[in-house]
């Protein structure tokens, strides 16, 4: 079976707009079609911006088979190339509820025998909370997110700020720059680096790598499990609480961050990240001193 994916026209476009009082949860449900969420510092509007990626093409039995039931799976409004793309676009499901506070937006190929794909972009207030499901995920959310959760089968998955993570992701990899809160993940195969990490951690892995960079400050209660590889460079102190204790920082009390990472071959390498940096606070001096 040789699928050729084709780039769809240019200037193809839909484009969905709504006043939003506080941040929406937004959740996005795709078959493979690529999502970006930009999240904007101080705005009140929700917007789904929806173009056409590719159509599938080929000259293989499966493309033979897709162009022979495409206009009675869809209509016969999608027989043809431009019916195929009009479809796309008018299909996709867009809605915005102020009652729950929901964006919801479906792409129209979620099964397993899929016509083509669209490309996805919503922009929505800082702080709105994000859910995305799909077969195949692609997705980078920009700005600062609320709670993150994302399931897929495979994906490539970039999350610049979240308060907190749920990930679920079989194949692919996830690339986090900042987690403020809790983060739960569940890799499979896929491999997850998490560049600042602010709370708890609870992640297992078959074979995929885990990298945590730990923000600075505080113990660590620290759960291992691997048969992998390990880096437990430049962690904080790691505790081990009395039984039926509570976890506190034998430095000042403060409760540790617990971390449990189970895997059963894959790299596992968790360190801690560099101390701020304190900005001295300098006089400009005149020609007479201070």
């Amino acid at each position: 079976m040789t699928t050729e994916a084709v780039p769809a026209s240019a200037g193809v476009v839909r484009h969905e707009s709504f006043a939003v009082a506080e941040p929406p949860q937004v959740l996005v449900h795709v078959g493979a079609d690529p999502v970006v969420v930009e999240l904007v510092e101080g705005s009140r509007q929700a917007e789904v911006h929806v173009a056409l990626d590719t159509t599938l093409d080929g000259n293989g039995h499966y493309e033979r088979f897709l162009q022979a039931v495409r206009g009675t799976a869809l209509g016969a409004d999608a027989d043809s190339e431009e019916g195929l793309r009009s479809h796309l676009l008018s299909s996709t499901e867009i809605t915005c509820s102020s009652f729950d506070r929901r964006l919801v937006v479906r792409s129209p190929q979620r099964g397993a025998v899929r016509f083509g794909t669209v490309a996805i972009t919503v922009r929505v207030p800082a702080g709105s909370d994000l859910v995305v499901r799909g077969d195949v995920v692609t997705l980078d959310a920009i700005g600062a997110a609320g709670d993150v959760r994302v399931k897929a089968r495979r994906g490539e998955v970039h999350v610049a700020s979240a308060s907190s993570l749920d990930l679920r992701l079989r194949q692919g990899s996830a690339r986090v720059d900042r987690v403020h809160g809790p983060l739960t993940a569940d890799l499979r195969a896929a491999s997850l680096e998490v560049a600042d990490l602010g709370g708890d951690a609870d992640v297992v892995s078959s074979r995929g790598a885990v990298a945590l960079t730990l923000r600075p400050g505080g113990a660590v209660d620290l759960s291992l499990s691997t048969a992998g590889t390990v880096d437990l460079s430049g962690l904080p102190p790691v505790v081990e609480p009395p039984a039926g204790g509570p976890r506190e920082d034998p430095g000042g009390g403060a409760p540790a961050r617990r971390v449990s990472v189970a895997s059963g071959t894959g790299q596992v390498r968790l360190s801690r990240g560099a101390e701020p940096t304190a900005t001295p606070d300098v006089t400009a001096a005149g020609p007479d001193g201070p």
